[in-house]
């Protein structure tokens, strides 16, 4: 993945959305069209499944595109918001954090304090551990310098319950059942979901949320 950008961006972000949105509406038009029941149960049960791989292929796939975005701007971590800095350093700090000897702990001090003048951001910091609960997901906004508004908060419910629940129970080969109504619900919200993470990157990019303000 390589976004040099803001142009970059936004086509990404355009062509995975829209590629996932198609692939979906097709699952929906096909479970629309079974005329068994046994059928359309069967495929609404798989369908569950892909749905929930979009919504965490997607949130995870946008944040590691705008991860590498900002990287490609070359701007110093001094001049970038503190969530990015945090991801740029978090993989020493966890490193350092287990070792006994001082020297890298001040290394690290004279790093945060004096010396953030790298540029680069690892975009592999950004891990849904395979189960994008709310949880996850705020975490992975904070880190990117996304706001957890209210939309998120009221949807959170959902997303651990209704979304992240039915997958596992499926995948984990539990025989759960998926109503007509609870697919088109999981649908709505996956389709509403990516639209509204897309536009939240796009503005932050486009406002440079990314940098600090004097």
């Amino acid at each position: 993945m390589k976004i040099r950008s803001e142009i970059e961006l936004q086509n990404f972000l355009d062509t995975t959305c829209s590629l996932r949105k198609r692939e979906l509406t097709t699952l929906k038009f096909l479970i629309m069209s079974m005329k068994r029941d046994h059928e359309k149960k069967a495929l609404m049960r798989a369908s569950t499944t892909i749905i929930y791989a979009h919504w965490e292929g997607f949130i995870k796939n946008s944040s590691m595109a705008y991860l590498d975005y900002i990287s490609r701007l070359s701007i110093n971590l001094s001049e970038l918001t503190n969530n990015f800095i945090a991801l740029a350093l978090k993989e020493r700090i966890t490193t350092t954090g287990r070792s006994k000897r001082t020297s890298p702990h001040l290394n690290l001090i004279n790093d945060l304090l004096i010396n953030l003048n790298q540029s680069s951001i690892n975009t592999e910091t950004i891990d849904t551990n395979s189960n994008l609960d709310a949880e996850i997901l705020q975490d992975i906004m904070t880190s990117i310098g996304l706001d957890f508004d209210s939309y998120w908060e009221m949807k959170s419910p959902f997303i651990d319950r209704e979304l992240v629940d039915s997958r596992n129970s499926i995948a984990h080969g539990e025989l759960k059942e998926i109503s007509e109504d609870a697919f088109n619900n999981l649908y709505d919200f996956v389709i509403e979901a990516m639209e509204r993470f897309k536009t939240s990157i796009e503005n932050a990019a486009a406002l440079k949320k990314y940098k600090k303000t004097s």
